[in-house]
């Protein structure tokens, strides 16, 4: 190969040459496999293939009589920085416009539904398929994201006018300001009963609260009056692919191109020059970047996403994708297409570990009996627990620095307990920790509290308390008498934390890999362990936590995932890494003690 000629081909490309050529290369990706999907897919087989062919036609032609210029093309410096530059944009088009989900995509057919149907300011009512109507939610969202990050840009450099809005911040500050008055008429009662930290986090809750619903009706706004500008760009983006940026064909023929580069990069001078020793951190880091994008291009074409809903005790060899389709697990080292060893997935067991709270409610007694909570809060105060945690309450109104009337603190904690009957009665008697206990023992929680009040003589009465977290929890109700002389009752209750919007500490399943016999009968080859950010890997798929319902302690969500390309990928940084030290580190190192040897 001449290298001279190439190196002087190399350097005849400008920048604007650079530019047109992998736009030219971008948009035949583009056109090379949408005719291709035609000819997979069907429709129009014939017409399709003659795309290609006519397509592929000037690919080879300049394979067979212009190899020289290709590889020229792929050795400029100036091709890389344009396609380096390229592959930025890509990744802010990524960013700015709103991506499809993956897990539901949207359908060409959909969107050219939608726009045969004209204007539209809801889809209630209108003639539309099923697809157009799911279309049309992906729109909405599309609308309201570009909405959301149009208002923000323009509010925070000043820009209000220019998206119609007057003034330096939403809603009336007048308004906002005499409602944010009639609370503060009621913080310093609850700032002496539960302390200023609550109070101030109460004022602030409700001044971001009345604030963000001001910005909101604005944004709602906005998009009534971009309506039509938002969905002729989202029209634009579905049909150019931005709204899948780096799923698309466009994307992946940058990666293509930079994949080009570096083999040539890496090859000019013949194999026997990278194997000389000083070269090898060079060839070791550009193979780790070749095997990194050769990686990508498996994940791309072969990888598979979905879901398994198990309950304990339950197994299947049967997952659903996000595209709803159901699959079956086949094992194979290479491939998991049907015909291979199937296999099944069993859920031994499962626990979603809640946090265990203590909810602090101050109750007035109505006239039938029953308990009303005196401060009307939307969230009840609550504490997690934890050994030799202490907690004050109720203070004098006019000095928040005095002494409380009323304190609690935790002597003890144990996280999984076992209950003590009386032998005679079967009463509890007491609660027993367990030693040793294993995650997913389900026992619950049970603390032991020192609650201390003042008594009508103003002196400070105290009592040890247990309480279990079983079930909807366990709580009583503690008297005692206010800096006022008032009698004031708190109700107690330790639980564990389901409240909506609310996350486990920890969830963890154990799961079972079953291979099937002749008779097929299932037997066990293999467990595991998988946490949210800790999966378990079979057969080439990876098993991890997804969900779980509060309401089923039973039920588990796997998420799973199939995809050849991530061990490609892991070994490409592992390349790159241990090359990168090699000469950065390792090299200097060897070469200063040559150095001080020769001295």
């Amino acid at each position: 190969m001449d290298s001279k000629l190439i190196n002087k081909l190399a350097k005849s490309w400008t920048f604007s040459q650079a530019i047109l050529g992998c736009v030219v290369l971008y948009f035949w990706a583009e056109a090379m496999m949408a005719a291709a999907t035609r000819v997979v897919v069907g429709g129009a087989p014939v017409g399709a293939s003659a795309v290609m062919f006519a397509l592929l036609l000037p690919i080879f032609w300049l394979l067979v009589y212009r190899f020289y210029n290709v590889i020229g093309f792929f050795r400029s410096v100036r091709v890389a920085v344009v396609n380096f530059s390229f592959l930025a944009l890509g990744a802010m088009v990524g960013v700015l416009i709103q991506q499809e989900d993956v897990n539901q995509p949207t359908s060409p057919a959909a969107v050219h539904e939608l726009v045969a149907l004209g204007e539209l300011s809801s889809i209630e009512g209108a003639a539309a398929s099923p697809a157009a109507k799911r279309a049309y939610q992906q729109f909405e969202s599309f609308r309201e994201a570009e909405s959301f990050f149009l208002y923000h840009l323009a509010n925070n450099i000043g820009l209000r006018w220019a998206i119609g809005f007057d003034g330096a911040q939403a809603g009336d500050e007048e308004q906002i300001q005499q409602m944010l008055s009639n609370l503060d008429y009621r913080l310093p009662e609850i700032s002496a009963r539960f302390g200023q930290e609550k109070a101030v986090a109460i004022r602030s809750q409700s001044e971001t609260g009345l604030r963000t619903r001001a910005k909101n009706a604005e944004i709602r706004q906005l998009e009534s009056r971009l309506n039509d500008s938002l969905f002729s760009l989202f029209v634009v983006a579905d049909n150019l692919d931005l709204r899948r940026a780096y799923r698309s064909d466009w994307y992946s023929m940058m990666w293509a191109i930079l994949f080009c580069g570096v083999l040539v990069s890496v090859l000019r001078n013949g194999v026997s020059y990278l194997l000389k020793k000083n070269k090898w951190g060079f060839a070791v880091t550009h193979f780790g970047v070749l095997l990194i994008i050769t990686g990508g291009l498996i994940g791309r074409t072969t990888e598979i996403r979905g879901l398994v809903n198990l309950n304990i005790g339950k197994y299947t060899s049967e997952y659903q994708t996000w595209s709803r389709q159901t699959k079956t697990f086949f094992y194979s080292p290479n491939s998991a297409k049907e015909g291979d060893k199937r296999f099944a997935l069993k859920l031994e067991d499962f626990r979603a570990d809640q946090h265990d709270v203590l909810d602090i409610i101050y109750v007035n007694a109505t006239e039938d009996g029953q308990w009303s909570q005196e401060f009307d809060l939307d969230n009840q105060p609550k504490l997690r627990v934890f050994a030799g945690l202490e907690q004050s309450y109720d203070y004098p109104i006019d000095d928040l620095k005095g002494d409380p009337a009323f304190r609690l603190e935790v002597l003890e904690y144990h996280p999984q307990t076992t209950i003590v009957r009386d032998d005679t009665t079967g009463r509890i008697d007491s609660y027993a920790p367990i030693a040793n206990a294993d995650f997913f023992d389900p026992s619950s929680a049970t603390i032991k509290l020192k609650l201390s009040g003042l008594d009508e003589n103003g002196a400070f009465d105290s009592q040890e308390i247990y309480l279990h977290a079983g079930g909807e929890g366990d709580g009583i109700p503690f008297s005692y008498f206010g800096p006022d002389h008032e009698r004031r009752v708190v109700w107690l209750r330790f639980r564990e934390d389901r409240d909506p919007g609310g996350m486990p500490l920890e969830w963890q399943s154990k799961l079972t890999i079953l291979e099937f016999d002749d008779q097929d009968k299932p037997f066990k080859v293999a467990e595991g362990d998988v946490r949210v950010n800790d999966y378990f890997m079979h057969g080439g798929y990876r098993f991890f936590q997804t969900n779980h319902n509060p309401a089923d302690p039973t039920y588990s969500g796997i998420g799973v995932v199939y995809d050849p390309g991530i061990s490609w990928v892991l070994w490409g940084l592992y390349c790159v890494m241990s090359a990168t030290a090699f000469i950065f580190l390792i090299m200097p190192l060897i070469q200063g003690a040559k150095k001080r040897g020769a001295n």
